[in-house]
């Protein structure tokens, strides 16, 4: 339908209340084998854009965010007419998606797309305490290793260590899980790896007792992170690794646990073919959409916002990537 005036209906009972946008356009190839137009004029591409997007940006809350999808025929472009809606200090980044190598192509085999990235009120934003997180990927796939681990050795952490390195090895180079392969050590906690427990510079210097020796450890050269009485209590709740002796300087036991989460990536990895597989399935194997994103994905980017209780946006219907997103977020939190 005519998107353009659904956005201006839209835009007194809904404006300011807008959280998270995701935008998947035409991408102006110039193929027109779509059911949708696909061959604009760079003007007439930007026009359609701006009309759009300076309506967005009206319902968009203060912490809001929009993601616009797009391909090398308008990235460029798109990127400089997002500079001139939300202001140059508003854009963020240009998310490089990975999904599957063109091979019929003459000079490269062109295997990414962009997701380009930008917030209503990026100012307001670095003052607040608003932090994106998303939780690491394949987390219980290692716990689930793990915890078969731990029934073969029951309280034998040294071969457990040496049977969790074991499989990480062992696990393909693009899987997933393998980019946590340094938390290789474990516990009664759980899975942990040795961090530095200094400080680099102006750190707090005092004796550290080697549990064994009974003499002061080597101090680390920015000095301890914690106070002396904070160090104790880590000390009281077994969260300090010591090595052979005193003459190595002792690490914290950082745990899989606590860090499950971190800043996003820009950089995404999934095949194209997971979506298309996904909706032929759907479809009783009919190719009723081209090109559909996967729903999965698209969830994940907008749940980084972290906001439940806000509107979301997706104005370019296409096979509904946004709607199915959403769905998939109110499942999840219910």
């Amino acid at each position: 339908s005519e998107n353009f005036q659904t956005l201006l209906l839209l835009q007194e009972k809904y404006s300011r209340s807008i959280i998270g946008t995701y935008y998947d356009p035409p991408y102006n190839t110039k193929k027109n084998e779509f059911v949708y137009k696909d061959a604009f004029k760079h003007s007439s591409w930007l026009t359609m854009m701006n009309d759009r997007l300076s309506l967005t940006r009206e319902l968009m809350k203060r912490e809001g965010a929009i993601f616009i999808s797009s391909d090398e025929n308008e990235n460029t472009n798109l990127r400089l007419l997002g500079n001139q809606v939300f202001g140059d200090d508003n854009y963020l980044a240009d998310i490089i998606w990975q999904g599957g190598a063109k091979n019929d192509q003459k000079y490269f085999s062109i295997s990414h797309e962009y997701i380009s990235a930008f917030l209503k009120d990026k100012a307001f934003m670095d003052e607040s305490e608003i932090r994106w997180v998303e939780r690491k990927p394949r987390l219980d796939f290692i716990y689930d290793a793990f915890e078969k681990i731990k029934k073969l050795y029951p309280s034998d952490y040294e071969r457990q260590e040496k049977e969790i390195r074991k499989w990480f090895k062992s696990l393909p180079d693009n899987e997933p899980a393998k980019r946590q392969k340094h938390y290789n050590c474990g516990d009664a906690r759980g899975l942990f790896f040795s961090a530095d427990i200094s400080k680099p510079e102006n750190g707090y210097y005092y004796d550290v007792i080697h549990p064994k020796t009974g003499k002061p450890c080597k101090k680390p050269k920015g000095g301890w992170r914690y106070i002396e009485e904070t160090m104790q209590e880590q000390l009281a709740e077994d969260r300090v690794l010591f090595g052979p002796d005193e003459t190595t300087v002792p690490c914290r036991k950082s745990y899989l646990k606590e860090t499950e989460y971190e800043s996003p990536n820009s950089v995404i990895y999934l095949d194209n073919r997971v979506s298309t597989a996904f909706m032929k399935n759907l479809f009783d194997h009919k190719d009723i959409f081209d090109n559909p994103k996967y729903y999965l994905r698209i969830a994940k980017i907008l749940k980084i916002m972290g906001d439940k209780k806000s509107y979301y946006l997706g104005l370019f219907g296409g096979s509904g990537t946004t709607a199915h997103a959403i769905m998939e977020l109110n499942k999840q939190d219910d």
